[in-house]
């Protein structure tokens, strides 16, 4: 698996996530809203956020588990 296999928006989310230490969802939903001109859903981020943990990318923090 590589970089490449990933989406644009999945690729955008770990630019996002890159410039934060243990960013939030809601973090990452207004960093990118800022970013781009249409609104990001929780639809959408969450199952994307989570493709990233399943594959390595990114880990969920303490309190992201407890939900």
């Amino acid at each position: 698996m590589t970089l490449f296999d990933l989406s644009g928006f999945q690729r955008d989310l770990l630019i996002v996530i890159a410039g934060h230490d243990q960013p939030s969802g809601q973090q990452i939903k207004t960093d990118l809203e800022d970013a781009c001109t249409e609104e990001t859903n929780h639809g959408r981020l969450y199952p994307n956020l989570g493709i990233l943990v399943g594959r390595g990318y990114v880990e969920k923090g303490l309190i992201d588990r407890l939900f």
